[in-house]
């Protein structure tokens, strides 16, 4: 019985290799190997994404096969010779050998897949379609940064003081509610820029830094005068029931540490994390990703500190660097 599990067991290898035929063998590593942290060092052009697409592709069609020796059902030599006639492209594949491929899979709505732009999201969306179907792929949380975020926030927003429904500003509204400020203050835009009050306002939030602590700390009287914007301009969202994109991480943040229950439900529901371009994480990113991922457990994250594009929004490209040392 064990010869013919330890044959099987190879063959499963062998289909599983002809799936991925056209990845090479670091790419292959890093697909099969599905529990625990795993970080990958990879240059433009090396097929990042295309990887990470094949990683969900594996862990919804095989779970955990490739390195595994377990079987769904005792083998038999039946198994092996339908197994050896689909490798030999004579056979076709039953529904009881495709239970035989799998173990342990991982369902897709288990599955996060994070990268910081819209397009770059697109890409990944349509590309899964096109391997797991359009009903499956859409089960895969497969966002931008912040859309995960603004997905979590409408499901848990009344625990942060707002409702689920509420507005996100982009940078033409958060321009505009300073200009209502600036008016109500009597302030003219010549004597402080918008741009650089918003641009301050967003380092605090990157911070950390509530509106209250911004004017304690500030003893400078124009970093003073820029705090007491920030606390009337916080005000101005709350009341409206909106969200910059500097509050849905930070608002995030908040949820995951002021309601751990919350944070084991997420952690239960978002098993395996996938992040692309990890060398362009800020810190407060880092900690909901690590927050979610069980301090990392099961975070996979792609990157290489040279291409780092994002450093004036307090991306840390040592934050990716220290992962060498944390995890074995």
């Amino acid at each position: 019985m064990q010869n013919l599990t330890n044959e099987f067991c190879e063959l499963r290898k062998q289909y599983i290799d002809a799936k991925f035929m056209t990845m090479n063998p670091m790419q292959k590593k890093a697909i099969y190997n599905v529990d625990g942290p795993v970080l990958v060092l990879a240059g433009a052009g090396s097929g990042k994404t295309t990887t990470i697409i094949g990683r969900i592709v594996y862990m919804v069609m095989f779970g955990h096969a490739y390195y595994s020796t377990e079987t769904t059902f005792p083998v038999t030599e039946g198994d092996i010779k339908e197994l050896k006639s689909v490798l030999s492209g004579t056979g076709s594949i039953s529904e009881h050998l495709k239970s035989m491929l799998q173990v342990k899979p991982v369902s897709p709505q288990n599955i996060m897949a994070v990268t910081f732009t819209n397009k770059a999201a697109g890409e990944m969306k349509k590309r899964l379609e096109s391997k797991l179907g359009k009903d499956t792929a859409e089960k895969v949380c497969a966002k931008t940064f912040h859309s995960a975020c603004v997905g979590i926030l409408r499901e848990y927003a009344m625990f942060v003081g707002f409702k689920r429904d509420f507005t996100i500003y982009d940078e033409k509204d958060c321009k505009s509610v300073l200009k209502d400020i600036y008016k109500a203050n009597g302030i003219k835009e010549k004597e402080l820029h918008k741009d650089d009050v918003l641009n301050h306002i967003s380092i605090w939030k990157d911070k950390m830094i509530t509106p209250d602590m911004a004017i304690s700390q500030s003893t400078i009287s124009s970093y003073n005068t820029v705090a007491h914007l920030y606390k009337e301009y916080q005000e101005r969202l709350k009341n409206a029931n909106a969200m910059d994109f500097d509050d849905l991480i930070g608002n995030t943040i908040r949820l995951l540490k002021e309601h751990p229950d919350i944070q084991a439900e997420l952690q239960k529901k978002i098993q395996y994390i996938m992040v692309d371009e990890y060398q362009d994480v800020s810190e407060v990113q880092d900690l909901i990703f690590r927050a979610v991922s069980r301090e990392g457990s099961n975070l996979f994250f792609v990157g290489d500190v040279k291409q780092s594009i994002y450093r004036f929004r307090l991306a840390d490209p040592t934050i990716f660097l220290s992962k060498y040392d944390a995890y074995p």
